[in-house]
């Protein structure tokens, strides 16, 4: 089973996003900060992220540069309402602008996860 780590500090979207990729099959956790998903990473097998680039008290793209230097394994979607972010997450996998559409996350998602 594939396991999703979704990291956004919008709690409805984090419900929502969980119960979607649930549906999906996925196996599914949620952090609201980069704190707990460091945690999460360590602690429990995650295939993919998707990070919320905009979390405000923490630093998304840091989290993202050590996630991708330590957890190399780990693929990475970058999420954001700001365009001009985009742009500053490279180092992801994969990027999606907010607001999500699960065709897209979907689309997304199959194409990253060929290689795992």
């Amino acid at each position: 089973m594939i396991t999703v780590l979704i990291v956004d500090d919008q709690e409805g979207l984090l419900r929502s996003l969980k119960r979607a990729l649930d549906i999906e099959g996925f196996e599914v956790y949620t952090a609201t900060n980069c704190s707990e998903a460091w945690k999460t990473s360590c602690e429990s097998r995650v295939d993919v992220v998707l990070l919320d680039m905009v979390i405000p008290g923490y630093d998304a793209l840091g989290f993202l540069s050590r996630l991708k230097s330590e957890r190399p394994e780990i693929k990475v979607v970058a999420m954001s309402g700001d365009s001009k972010l985009t742009v500053v997450a490279k180092k992801a996998d994969a990027v999606l602008e907010k607001p999500l559409q699960m065709t897209e996350l979907r689309r997304t998602l199959k194409e990253i996860l060929k290689e795992v």
